[in-house]
């Protein structure tokens, strides 16, 4: 198959490919356990890639939608713990307050934004945000392309469900995820 560094070099040379064809790009990385930080990602030191975390940019758009509504954010939390509950219908027009908020921080004007931690929004409604995101690719102000990483083995998923916007796929190898690549090329450099 390969060693880390030549898998990398031909994963890294894919997402090039993609990223010159201003497109949705979406990856599948192995399952990382719960609270485990994002890998380490090289192709986020490209000049014109950005590493967005959504959930993120969503949970900072429900506080300030919160506060300014004077909702105690604790309540915020009950609702999201039950979503057969009273509050859940609530808890989901809070989300659609926040799409324009959610859209904007998920704007970057002449940059490829390589989206983690996507699943957010399937839990609230809010998957159609990828696809006026992909509208958007090419234009004054919208990307250049787009990433989206999602843990999956060979099918983009968010929280089980297709991506809901056309795209190129590519597969990360476990190695990739944990830079042992980097570790190789570092080894073969001395």
């Amino acid at each position: 198959m390969g060693s880390d560094a030549t898998l990398t070099r031909r994963y890294f040379l894919r997402l090039t490919a993609m990223m010159a064809v201003s497109a949705i790009a979406a990856s599948c990385a192995p399952p990382q356990p719960p609270g485990d930080e994002p890998p380490p990602f090289a192709i986020v030191e490209e000049p014109a890639v950005e590493l967005l975390d959504v959930e993120e940019i969503v949970l900072d758009a429900f506080r300030a939608e919160a506060a300014a509504a004077r909702v105690d954010w604790h309540l915020v939390e009950a609702a999201d713990g039950d979503r057969s509950g009273p509050d859940w219908p609530r808890l989901q027009r809070l989300a659609s307050r926040c799409r324009p908020r959610i859209a904007d921080g998920l704007s970057t004007p002449g940059q490829t934004p390589l989206l983690i931690y996507a699943d957010i929004l399937v839990r609230y409604g809010l998957k159609d945000v990828l696809a006026d995101l992909h509208a958007a690719i090419g234009t004054a102000t919208g990307p250049h392309g787009v990433w989206l990483l999602v843990s999956g083995s060979h099918q983009p998923l968010l929280d089980g469900q297709a991506t809901g916007v056309p795209s190129q796929t590519a597969i990360v190898s476990e190695s990739w995820v944990r830079n042992a690549h980097r570790s190789e090329i570092a080894a073969s450099a001395r």
